[in-house]
């Protein structure tokens, strides 16, 4: 039970543009969501002015490219790491997201708009008696308006969700061989050890 709701405490964390991560970092900083909220409209604005052949790195299956970096190493600076810290963070998390979601479809694993819709929906119903409800407010506040806020959320999960689900069943086979009494640390070990092997499998070349 503990490993399953460290799963999805992890997802929430995901899904809100890792919210938690940052307030419990900052102690709970409206003026912290406010900046990361606007960096995230930024992303959002210019999805149709982003140039997807701009490829940072290069798998078997996975592409990395330079905005989900960029994306990424926004978040660690807002969250307090210097700029090459954040770099070198965003740069092994991207790795491992397009890794992961590579693997996951090539197991099967896939989401139609619906679910998504219907697990945004939970997301949003979870966040409406959230403790740190007024800090996601204002996050989504820095969009121009809610609407645009979870449509970008959607276009951000239809890539998380066919990996949660995958997790998810790494964690019933995990369970399934004898397991099951071990302790979340003990699995979330394992987990980052699958992980580093999925991003090993992909052979990433660096491109730039």
């Amino acid at each position: 039970m503990k490993k399953k709701i460290g799963i999805i405490l992890a997802s929430l964390v995901l899904v809100m543009g890792i919210v938690l991560a940052l307030t419990k970092a900052h102690h709970s900083s409206s003026s912290l969501m406010a900046e990361w909220g606007m960096k995230l409209r930024d992303f959002a604005g210019g999805k149709e002015e982003q140039d997807t052949s701009k490829v940072y790195a290069q798998g078997e299956h996975a592409t990395v490219t330079q905005d989900e970096i960029e994306q990424a190493k926004q978040f660690f600076i807002t969250s307090g790491l210097s700029e090459s810290e954040a770099e070198e963070k965003a740069i092994s998390y991207s790795m491992e997201r397009e890794a992961m979601y590579e693997k996951a479809l090539q197991e099967g694993y896939d989401v139609t708009d619906e679910e998504v819709d219907e697990y945004l929906n939970e997301l949003k119903s979870m966040m409406s008696t959230a403790e740190n409800k007024t800090d996601i407010e204002v996050l989504i506040s820095q969009f121009d308006s809610e609407e645009e806020y979870w449509q970008y959320q959607k276009e951000v999960y239809r890539k998380n969700l066919p990996i949660q689900k995958y997790v998810s069943d790494l964690q019933q086979q995990y369970d399934g061989n004898g397991q099951e009494t071990d302790t979340a640390d003990e699995w979330n070990h394992y987990l980052e050890q699958y992980k580093t092997k999925v991003v090993q499998e992909e052979n990433y070349i660096v491109t730039k």
